[in-house]
């Protein structure tokens, strides 16, 4: 979420709700680690550095390429054989972004949290709808699954006027659930603020200089909605 590249990904969508997407930059220039002082902390806390092998995540990924069911990160990748990876749209194949983001997420050489043992991976259309939010219905979103407690959104997209529905059952699931959405926003090409950046309860991320793409609040957003 910190490069100055970017993809795009235009899903299949589904019926009653119009979403348009893309996906937020991987790649990174720098170690992970190395950028956020991961080496000062493990030099602190020496074996007592938490390596998330009690966490349980999630990972919402745009279909890449426009090829249907193309979400998931590459199951056998050397660096994810002690992740079950499990997809939740749908079957899924291997996405080139979503490997990116996993091996900087859970991957065992790539990350800073190599200990996660279970990642859940949605598409981003069955997310909002009825893998997991069930935007566009009366019904409240599905409880969080397997007890997850860190869900990665490398997305942002526009769903017109469903973009404030979206945003609150976010928001809801992180209230209700107790669960950390940490959002990506692209770092080009994309006009205001698109989803899911202005959620209240997530943790949103761009480029460490400033330079991605940045707006106020769009109006009519309920931030707190409960």
């Amino acid at each position: 979420m910190t490069s100055s590249g970017r993809r795009f990904c235009r899903p299949a969508l589904r019926a009653g709700l119009a979403l348009s997407l893309t996906c937020t930059a991987a790649a990174l220039a720098v170690p992970v680690g190395e950028e956020i002082s991961y080496p000062d902390l493990l030099a602190r806390l020496g074996v007592a550095t938490p390596d998330g092998s009690s966490v349980v995540v999630a990972q919402v990924e745009s279909i890449e390429n426009g090829v249907a069911g193309r979400y998931s990160p590459p199951t056998n990748h050397a660096e994810f054989t002690t992740v079950n990876i499990l997809a939740q749209s749908g079957p899924a194949t291997a996405s080139s972004h979503a490997r990116e983001v996993a091996l900087r997420y859970y991957g065992s050489a790539s990350s800073v949290t190599p200990g996660i043992a279970t990642a859940y991976i949605y598409e981003t259309n069955g997310y909002v709808q009825a893998d997991s939010l069930r935007a566009a219905t009366s019904l409240a979103p599905l409880p969080t699954i397997g007890g997850i407690k860190v869900m990665n959104h490398s997305w942002a997209g526009d769903a017109g006027t469903f973009n404030n529905e979206i945003l609150r059952r976010m928001d809801w699931v992180a209230e209700r659930d107790d669960v950390i959405m940490c959002i990506g926003v692209p770092n080009a090409g994309m006009t205001g603020l698109p989803l899911a950046a202005a959620s209240y309860n997530g943790i949103t991320v761009g480029l460490a200089n400033g330079t991605h793409i940045s707006s106020d609040t769009p109006a009519g957003v309920v931030n707190v909605d409960m």
